[in-house]
């Protein structure tokens, strides 16, 4: 850790109060004027943490999840801005130092491990011939990827599924533009480059759904255009109340753009090496170029990541025909 740039810093709060921390671009004219000793890559490293929110998300975590938290965001900066990852963990320890005073080893016993997630019911995928009794909660096989069924709609034989784990990593848009769900290159690739992947059959089992994207309820932000989908991203709403609701969000505080409760480690995702992944929703984040997401420890961020951060974790969703895919 650069105990000159943390010097500084800690200097610039004492004079112009902790809110700099929400103001890359004054931070980055203060550091030309204060810390021109320092090295170029950590001063950039340090602003770019601060264009992408860490500060107000590394705030918001709980003590216990803190290391984790650093740890998430430290590969999330390597891989959305191409930095090194150790400069990036020196960085999110500097911020932590910053914000909470930590020294550099600090140990925390309660970061999530796979013995400790919670793991909802899988349905065995069956043998030739044998047919898939789908339940809600279960796994089934499509496609050649596992499916968690997350709804049942019986009365019209179908049922909604999410990809188990977190298939690829992609952006949710090719530019740092203004873009919401309808608009998104995301949306896109998935009902044409993902959707032409599955053989006729399979395609003729994925129903069109009418998808209604609400307003970030904290920002305001528009969610815009409905749009008929056959494959999509889940939205904040949907996130809460398939993986449990536990009243947070509607009795939400306004200074709190996040949620997080008992349920988030049932909303936690792995990569397909294993390895545990944020993943977008496709609800708008703080304004249009931001989009929600998951964090990698199942806590909701309503600021959103920038829609260009190519890290991002896809999880597709659709509706199944149940009746022709289980004989009716």
């Amino acid at each position: 850790m650069n105990n000159s740039l943390l010097s500084i810093i800690k200097e610039s709060i004492t004079k112009y109060g902790g809110t700099i921390l929400y103001e890359p671009k004054r931070v980055f004219a203060l550091f030309a004027d204060l810390a021109q000793d320092v090295p170029k890559p950590q001063k950039n490293a340090f602003v770019k943490c601060l264009e992408h929110e860490f500060a107000h998300i590394l705030k918001n975590a709980a003590e216990a999840e803190r290391a984790y938290c650093k740890q998430q965001l430290a590969q999330r900066l390597h891989e959305e801005e191409g930095l090194d990852l150790r400069l990036c963990e020196e960085t999110l320890e500097l911020l932590a130092a910053v914000l909470f005073g930590e020294a550099k080893n600090q140990k925390n016993d309660n970061v999530f491990s796979v013995s400790q997630t919670e793991q909802l019911p899988v349905t065995p995928t069956p043998s030739t011939g044998i047919k898939i009794i789908p339940e809600k909660g279960g796994v089934i096989p499509f496609c050649g990827l596992d499916w968690r069924i997350l709804d049942l709609d019986k009365q019209n034989d179908k049922a909604l599924l999410l990809s188990e784990k977190v298939i690829e990593k992609r952006a949710y848009h090719s530019s740092r533009s203004s873009i919401t769900w309808a608009q998104c290159d995301l949306r896109s690739y998935l009902n044409e480059e993902f959707y032409n992947t599955f053989n006729a059959n399979d395609k003729a089992l994925v129903t069109e759904t009418k998808i209604t994207t609400s307003d970030d309820p904290y920002f305001g932000t528009k969610g815009g255009n409905d749009t008929t989908d056959r494959i999509f991203l889940l939205s904040t709403e949907e996130a809460v109340k398939y993986f449990g609701d536990s009243g947070q969000l509607k009795n939400r505080k306004k200074e709190h753009p996040f949620l997080s409760d008992q349920y988030d480690k049932v909303r936690i995702a792995k990569d397909v090496k294993g390895i545990d992944s944020w993943w977008w929703l496709r609800s708008p984040g703080k304004d249009s170029y931001y989009t929600a997401y998951v964090f990698g420890n199942g806590r909701i961020s309503f600021i959103g990541g920038y829609v260009d951060g190519n890290s991002g974790g896809v999880r597709p969703a659709l509706w199944l025909n149940l009746q022709s895919q289980f004989g009716g």
